[in-house]
């Protein structure tokens, strides 16, 4: 009966040490998303969609890309908008990389064009080729910092 008591006193003290034991794979947002769509390599990748895709900007240096590859076997042509936050000014660009590796640079939006909108319209993508969309700060305040972007084509 002792050795029985002595096995589940030593089982219940590892259940409770690796219960309040944090994951080596567990990760912690919190405040500041760095590192996630902060470059090229690392961009989100988008569904095209009317629905707003809202996320935020870490800091003022902070920068999130995006990017959608058109897998149709013709063009499309597509469209984003992005919604600064209340009291700061994000800027959007965006890039186009095709099939044979050749890329445009980097065009900016005009910014609040409509109902306070930045966006583009009528941007012609070739099958097979990849657009990329960056968000940056043009002035920045930690109190509010999310945005909404919207994408789809047609």
């Amino acid at each position: 009966m002792v050795h029985l008591s002595k096995k589940f006193a030593s089982l219940f003290m590892i259940v409770m040490l690796l219960a309040f034991s944090q994951s080596a794979f567990a990760s912690n947002m919190g405040t500041n998303a760095i590192g996630i769509g902060d470059n090229e390599a690392t961009a989100i990748p988008l569904t095209p969609q009317f629905l707003p895709f809202e996320f935020y900007l870490s800091n003022s240096t902070d920068l999130d890309w995006y990017q959608w590859k058109n897998e149709s076997s013709t063009h499309q042509v597509m469209w984003a908008g992005l919604n600064s936050p209340s009291n700061g000014n994000y800027k959007m660009k965006y890039k186009i990389k095709f099939v044979n590796g050749e890329e445009t640079t980097l065009f900016t939006a005009v910014p609040g064009v409509e109902n306070g909108y930045t966006y583009f319209d009528h941007i012609i993508l070739p099958a097979g080729a990849t657009v990329y969309l960056q968000i940056s700060s043009v002035s920045f305040n930690s109190s509010d910092r999310f945005y909404s972007l919207r994408f789809n084509y047609y």
